[in-house]
């Protein structure tokens, strides 16, 4: 096959189009591509991504693109514990984890029919590769993807259904019900999807940060950029902890955004950035259907958490308890908190009720125990006051 030039030009949407676009993001970062340089001011995504549809490999004689190589490892990586890329067979050790608990009907799950035709159709894999192998081409005559808003090649399944996401999507068909999704029937005209957005939905796994209690999460924004940097923070940098909640991650990973690099979010930060947590919920035939909750935080606590020097105090406190007072705008109360730590930290023995207090304030077991660390800890709060006191005259 002759190169192909894929130039992709996205705009932010709804939240599980962007999830798939920062999860094809991470496959693009796993193939040696620099994506930042796609990054464009205005939030978009703009660039030339050939490179990796160009360069190929063999595979059980077939030639698969670097791009979707990676796909397969990334997503092996992401769903099973015991993932082996450097196995006989990767992409079949993944196949039916993919298409048949994950994307279930979108491809054949079945793994003896991937490299070899039945007496009716071709080997699965096949039909595969004619499907990403033209992602990011175009075509006037095409109708206009209800994603992207682009007329891109629409060859394989291009309407949003149930195989694109279970709980979201109808069941693709004219006797089907359209769930949640709303008119998503294929009388009614559907919901058009071109290949290249079927191809980044199937990305969306790999944008969400598992926690430890099944709830996977992505920060959603007005920017790819933002979104990029915000999920790589909180996908790095946080554990689940029992003074955790969802607000508070979402507000961790935009105050060490701003604390730990030089860029604001400027024009961002009065604007929509939320969390997506997606949980299990148990149904009486023992299966497991995803329950999708928004969290958000309002613009005015954005623009408070944004400010740097307020977002580095935060972060070298880093109490959660301490943060969702910020969060919660019930600003008076930490100077209540300084003052008693201050005070506990000057007693030689502690009472019960020193002690009860330091656990349900502090998480950090050197600002728990340490008497130093408890005034550091203190004098801390009392200036994050006297900043927000100030952000708040300016504002």
């Amino acid at each position: 096959m002759e190169n192909q030039n894929k130039y992709i030009e996205l705009l932010p949407g709804n939240w599980l189009y962007n999830a798939g676009v920062i999860g094809f993001l991470s496959v693009l970062e796993k193939s040696n591509f620099e994506v930042k340089k796609l990054f464009q001011n205005d939030g978009t995504i703009r660039g030339n991504i050939s490179n990796v549809f160009n360069k190929k490999r063999a595979h059980e004689n077939f030639e698969v693109s670097e791009i979707i190589w990676n796909w397969f490892i990334a997503s092996g990586k992401n769903l099973k514990k015991n993932f082996d890329e450097n196995g006989v067979d990767p992409i079949m050790d993944i196949w039916g984890t993919i298409f048949n608990v994950l994307y279930r009907g979108f491809f054949n799950a079945n793994s003896n029919l991937l490299y070899q035709p039945s007496q009716t159709t071709p080997a699965t894999f096949s039909t595969f590769l004619n499907f990403t192998n033209h992602l990011f081409e175009y075509d006037e005559n095409n109708q206009m993807c209800s994603f992207c808003l682009k007329k891109g090649k629409q060859s394989y399944k291009n309407k949003f259904s149930s195989e694109h996401y279970r709980e979201l999507g109808g069941s693709d068909g004219d006797k089907g019900m359209p769930n949640s999704f709303w008119n998503n029937k294929k009388s009614l005209g559907g919901t058009v999807l071109c290949d290249s957005c079927s191809f980044l939905l199937l990305n969306r796994h790999l944008a969400f940060t598992s926690l430890n209690d099944w709830t996977k999460i992505f920060i959603n924004a007005p920017s790819f950029k933002l979104m990029y940097e915000l999920n790589k923070i909180i996908n790095s940098s946080f554990e689940w902890r029992s003074d955790n909640n969802i607000r508070s991650l979402l507000a961790m990973s935009v105050i060490e955004y701003c604390a730990k690099t030089d860029a604001t979010l400027g024009v961002w930060s009065g604007m929509n950035i939320e969390i997506i947590a997606v949980t299990k919920k148990l149904k009486e035939n023992g299966q497991y259907d995803d329950i999708v909750e928004y969290y958000s935080l309002p613009s005015s606590v954005i623009r408070l958490i944004s400010n740097k020097r307020i977002a580095s105090i935060l972060s070298e406190i880093g109490e959660f308890k301490i943060l969702n007072l910020v969060l919660e705008e019930k600003f008076k109360e930490l100077i209540e908190i300084a003052y008693r730590i201050l005070k506990i930290s000057m007693k030689e023995d502690e009472n019960k009720g020193d002690k009860k207090f330091l656990d349900d304030i502090l998480f950090l077991q050197k600002n728990k125990y340490d008497k130093k660390n408890q005034r550091l800890v203190a004098n801390k709060i009392m200036k994050l006051y006297a900043l927000i006191e100030e952000q708040l005259k300016t504002e």
